[in-house]
């Protein structure tokens, strides 16, 4: 079946239902890094740059040829603009409303067989469920079977806790939510993260001679010598390794594991890391694995707050699953369970069940964002899998 993503992002909806069987044949976003991301890991697909409210079914056509042949249509357009305090007359004075109602228009275009709406769970009882209500009427007038569930990750094979909720709109059959298969036991972050870790030790060490002589020419260096003189110039001339690409020489030891691996177990988007001030690594140097701002030493702080969200200066546990992935943990919540750093773009995508195959676009910020924003490809596929049991 084919599937048009969007609000696509950098492709997390869309990489599940790939996973699944499902054919991607374009992505529609207003982000030019997520929609470089999409086109790149789906080169099969068209990824169009455009904000949907001033897009026309006309030139999405003239982009993607098989546009009528699109079964399925996916996307997280934004839900929270629906509110009673703006019923009806003044409902598309929000732009967010004006944008769900421009996915709404594909939907009458297209007349897809089905319909996934993937959103924050606060859209379910906030206003009084205002919001989830209006989706229903939007829908059911339109002959579609409506049904939700708010979902968490960690039930489908990703190691992170991410509550979503997710609609799903079918024709003359209401989907079932119990019918998605559940894991038994979800990956932890140990298990995501644990086989990077020596990629962290002395990194100039880790280079081929070819690579510290390529950093060399770029300085303006010499590069003749012996490899530690090489490395040596290079430390004095305050060159760090700035290469983002690495090698895992360990086999893979779980399925989760293996699932991450690239075919020729190359790590991107894992740049030298970067460690914050010297006074926030101090901070969180004190914290244990599982545990957040509370164990750092009160004389650390330069006031006493007791109302810091509990989230503040969290460290991963190894043996459990991530809290929520956010989209670029600017706030610091949440660190490395070893290193006194966040996760570094590459990490975070594992946290969120993307393969290392996954190449995400754009400098360090957008990458967290793109990853922060999606929707974990595993927990996508269980979805997209029930939704297939439908049509057999």
């Amino acid at each position: 079946m084919k599937v048009l993503d969007l609000f696509c992002g950098c492709g997390g909806l869309s990489l599940g239902f790939e996973q699944a069987g499902f054919q991607i044949v374009g992505g529609i976003d207003n982000n030019p890094d997520a929609v470089a991301t999409f086109q790149h890991n789906f080169p099969n697909s068209i990824a169009i740059d455009a904000d949907l409210e001033n897009l026309t079914i006309k030139e999405v056509e003239d982009k993607i040829t098989d546009i009528k042949g699109v079964e399925v249509l996916i996307g997280g357009p934004p839900c929270q603009g629906f509110s009673s305090a703006n019923r009806w007359t003044h409902e598309t004075d929000d732009r967010r409303n004006r944008l769900f109602l421009a996915f709404v228009e594909f939907v009458d275009q297209i007349q897809p067989k089905v319909v996934v709406i993937e959103n924050v769970k606060g859209i379910i009882t906030e206003d009084n469920g205002y919001a989830k209500n209006r989706i229903y009427e939007l829908f059911e007038s339109r002959g579609y079977e409506v049904n939700h569930k708010i979902l968490d990750a960690k039930n489908y094979n990703v190691p992170q806790n991410r509550e979503r909720n997710f609609f799903v709109m079918m024709k003359d059959v209401k989907f079932d939510f119990s019918s998605i298969e559940k894991h038994k036991r979800a990956p932890t972050v140990g298990e995501a993260l644990r086989e990077l870790y020596t990629l962290e030790k002395t990194p100039l060490e880790n280079l081929t001679v070819a690579e510290i002589k390529q950093l060399l020419r770029k300085e303006g260096l010499r590069v003749s010598g012996k490899k530690s003189e090489l490395i040596a110039r290079l430390k004095n001339a305050g060159v760090n390794n700035k290469v983002d690409t690495h090698i895992l020489k360990s086999k893979p030891r779980t399925k989760y594991q293996k699932y991450l691996r690239a075919e020729n177990n190359k790590i991107t988007n894992h740049p030298t890391p970067y460690y914050p001030h010297k006074s926030t690594q101090l901070k969180i140097s004190h914290v244990p694995q599982g545990e957040n701002w509370k164990a750092v030493p009160k004389r650390l702080w330069p006031t006493i707050r007791n109302n810091r969200h509990s989230s503040a200066y969290r460290r991963l546990h190894e043996d459990q699953q991530s809290c929520t992935i956010d989209t670029g943990n600017t706030h610091s919540n949440y660190y490395h369970p070893i290193f006194n750093r966040i996760p570094s773009p590459r990490e975070a995508a594992r946290l969120q069940s993307f393969p290392d195959n996954f190449y995400l676009t754009g400098k360090r910020t957008p990458q967290y964002i793109q990853v922060g924003n999606a929707v974990p490809p595993l927990m996508a596929k269980s979805l997209a899998q029930a939704i297939t049991e439908v049509f057999q």
